[in-house]
């Protein structure tokens, strides 16, 4: 009892940049708890877990990482520090100076769907530019047991989400599969059918 108690459900949601991973999200959660707009406002790995008291941890990369990154590695902050919910955007959006230290952001809120152990990770585009970001969504599939793939409606099944898929269900536990077409308001019927 003790260890099913302690086991994470965990729910990871893909896909490439702007696919609209952040407003499901929020759509689901029934709160504007993630950035989202037309540019990507996710790039760190977010994962939202449940707890009575809203706050966040922002975990920075250790230096090696950020050598692999080709950032200095100067006047870093510890390796990872408590805020409120309402700093979140000044470390995981793109337009934040302090997003690209920035490995992962844990979010605690008191949100129905997280009871019960369940954890919800809203991962960086697979398409991100930086590769590290990448090879991070890319293992912490591994630890998924459900993978929402989001996919653009107007520009579906891309070599990089067929990849992306392949690999994941190849090296992971995934025990379900969701594909999600987002966008699909932006098409006319018949691209719809299509």
């Amino acid at each position: 009892k003790k260890k099913s108690n302690e086991t994470l459900f965990n729910i990871a949601v893909s896909g490439v940049i702007n696919s609209g991973k952040s407003t499901l999200l929020n759509a689901l959660l029934n709160k504007r708890v993630l950035g989202a707009s037309n540019v990507p406002e996710t790039i760190n790995l977010t994962i939202l877990k449940h707890a009575t008291n809203s706050h966040a941890r922002v975990n920075f990369y250790s230096p090696d990482e950020l050598v692999k990154l080709g950032l200095t590695s100067e006047n870093l902050p510890a390796s990872s520090v408590d805020i409120s919910l309402d700093e979140i955007k000044n470390y995981t959006s793109s337009s934040s100076k302090t997003a690209n230290i920035v490995k992962s952001v844990e979010l605690y809120d008191d949100l129905e769907l997280l009871r019960d152990n369940v954890c919800i990770i809203d991962t960086p585009g697979i398409d991100d530019a930086v590769i590290l970001r990448e090879e991070i969504t890319t293992n912490f599939m591994k630890e998924c047991d459900l993978l929402a793939h989001l996919m653009n409606a107007s520009q579906s099944a891309t070599q990089k989400d067929v990849l992306f898929l392949k690999n994941c269900l190849k090296n992971s536990h995934i025990v379900r599969l969701a594909i999600v077409l987002t966008h699909a308001d932006e098409l006319d019927v018949k691209e719809l059918n299509e």
